[in-house]
């Protein structure tokens, strides 16, 4: 399930690991934030961020929370954690608990109208910005 790639030039499996808890696959991540994310951890594991039912409750989401931190490797130092709003908020509550950095992506979005109602937006990474301030 966990795909570890890594990003720095010979990160050990041991090493300290960044992980991207989001849909959006580091694949298609651009250079500056591969950069970034590197300069944090030199281990990338890409973890696809839990689908969360609507009509869940809140246990059901403080369950699905434990089961995804556990799937979390032992060597997690940061996390990027950005999808469903509970879903994240119980995880970064518990994860800070755990002494585990958790951030998320910051953009700069260019957006261009294009007429007739439809508009073009262009997100370019800006930096990570911890949830913790």
């Amino acid at each position: 399930m966990n795909n570890s790639s890594p990003i720095g030039d010979t990160a050990p499996p041991s090493a300290d690991a960044f992980v991207n808890l989001s849909n959006h696959p580091s694949t298609a991540w651009c250079d500056d934030q591969l950069a970034a994310a590197n300069a944090l951890a030199p281990t990338l594991v890409d973890v696809p961020f839990p689908a969360v039912p609507p009509e869940a409750d809140a246990g059901q989401v403080a369950r699905l929370a434990a089961q995804t931190i556990a799937s979390l490797p032992p060597t997690t130092k940061v996390v990027m954690v950005m999808g469903e709003f509970t879903l994240t908020y119980a995880l970064v509550n518990r994860l800070l608990s755990l002494g585990i950095r958790c951030v998320a992506a910051s953009s700069r979005r260019d957006t261009r109208d294009l007429g007739g109602g439809a508009k073009s937006s262009h997100f370019r990474f800006v930096g990570f910005r911890d949830y913790r301030t």
